[in-house]
């Protein structure tokens, strides 16, 4: 007898809240060179790499958001050996529940954010240490020296596609794994860490101004309960990125931090780069 013909194998089913990835990276680099040069010029080379990824899944009731920042820059002028010019490590994640009436418009939310750097880091004009009198250049930083972690629960609300806010209850951890470096980020000598309690405000904006133009901007405020006197931990993070084509691009990176902890000063980074950029996922 014939045997009986084999049913079909059922079409493989699709996650049907499959993740979504991006990863992309970034080459700089510029050089210049003067011999002879009446006008006077400094000799230079720079170089900068930039790795950005993002993982993404939204389920119907909740949604995970994790994103990773790595940049490294280095810079020589003339016969002075190669100085960092860009480090930054960043680690992000978010965790939004998506719920009906109340909490269909503001999200419950848990975040984690931290921020360090890879290399030692140098101060070479002056010794900030107290009390002391060292010969520039000066260790003022290195990998977990300082690091800054954060736990946020609150709500999160976004009325706009380009703009999100979050707010609640926050802790922060300043970490300096170095022990010498300790006095400079107000962390106890014999700590690892100096914790704080507070509450916490993020604003989030992503405009896209132009066709091949975009700015992403960050407003971080954190209030600490353990020192109610001082004014509050303000980082304030901007991009605005141009893609000129498939593989060419330029940005500017503009950030802003006070922290009175470190310093009572508002430090300001400003980076402009053109570079290759591939887009690997």
């Amino acid at each position: 007898m014939p045997s009986p013909p084999s049913e079909p194998e059922p079409p493989n089913e699709e996650e049907p809240h499959p993740w979504t990835y991006e990863l992309g990276t970034r080459l700089s680099g510029s050089q210049a060179a003067y011999s002879n040069w009446q006008e006077g010029g400094v000799s230079a080379i720079s170089v900068s790499a930039l790795l950005d990824g993002e993982a993404q899944r939204t389920t119907h009731s909740l949604t995970q958001l994790y994103q990773a920042r790595f940049r490294v820059g280095f810079i020589n002028q003339e016969e002075e050996p190669f100085r960092k010019s860009e480090d930054v490590i960043r680690l992000q994640m978010a965790l939004r529940y998506l719920g009906d009436d109340f909490f269909e418009r503001f999200n419950p939310t848990f975040a984690s954010v931290l921020r360090t750097q890879f290399a030692k880091g140098f101060n070479f004009s002056s010794d900030p240490f107290p009390d002391s009198d060292r010969e520039p250049p000066v260790l003022v930083s290195d990998f977990l020296a300082p690091a800054f972690f954060t736990q946020s629960l609150g709500l999160t609300y976004d009325p706009a596609s380009w703009y999100t806010l979050r707010f609640g209850g926050a802790t922060k951890q300043t970490i300096v794994r170095n022990e010498d470096l300790r006095v400079l980020y107000d962390v106890p000598e014999n700590n690892l860490l100096r914790f704080e309690a507070g509450a916490e405000v993020n604003n989030i904006l992503d405009v896209r101004i132009m066709e091949n133009v975009r700015w992403r901007s960050t407003l971080n405020i954190f209030l600490s309960f353990n020192e109610v006197e001082t004014p509050p931990d303000v980082t304030w993070e901007n991009t605005v990125s141009m893609r000129i084509n498939d593989w060419l691009s330029t940005e500017l990176e503009f950030v802003a931090l006070y922290n009175e902890n470190v310093t009572d000063a508002i430090q300001i980074k400003e980076v402009l780069s053109v570079g290759i950029t591939f887009n690997l996922i």
